[in-house]
């Protein structure tokens, strides 16, 4: 099975961005961006692409933090990402895990 049989997934995302012209895809909501960034993470992380995916994962949380942090979805791809990371994840990456964890423990950030 390829991510393109699965239905929903990051590619047909992938695929619709292409598209939309950067203004138009500027003139979304940043939540909705960042749930686009958050899909094409999910796609970057489940064929390797790891530098990639956690490039998209950070623009995701730039634009819009809670949606990257405290959605079920958020929380399944970063652990995925972690899963799949050789060695010490990027510095970036370990720091929205504290951040992350801190969230769910209903830890102040810092």
């Amino acid at each position: 099975m390829t991510l393109w049989d699965c239905p929903g997934t990051a590619p047909i995302s992938g695929v619709a961005r292409q598209r939309l012209d950067q203004e138009s895809f500027a003139a979304v909501p940043p939540e909705r961006r960042a749930r686009h960034y958050l899909n094409i993470t999910h796609a970057h992380t489940q064929i390797g692409n790891i530098e990639k995916a956690s490039k998209m994962l950070l623009e995701g949380d730039r634009l819009a933090p809670s949606e990257m942090r405290c959605g079920l979805l958020a929380h399944e791809v970063l652990a995925d990402l972690l899963r799949r990371t050789r060695g010490t994840p990027p510095t970036p990456i370990a720091e929205l895990v504290r951040t992350d964890g801190r969230k769910r423990a209903g830890q102040p950030h810092r």
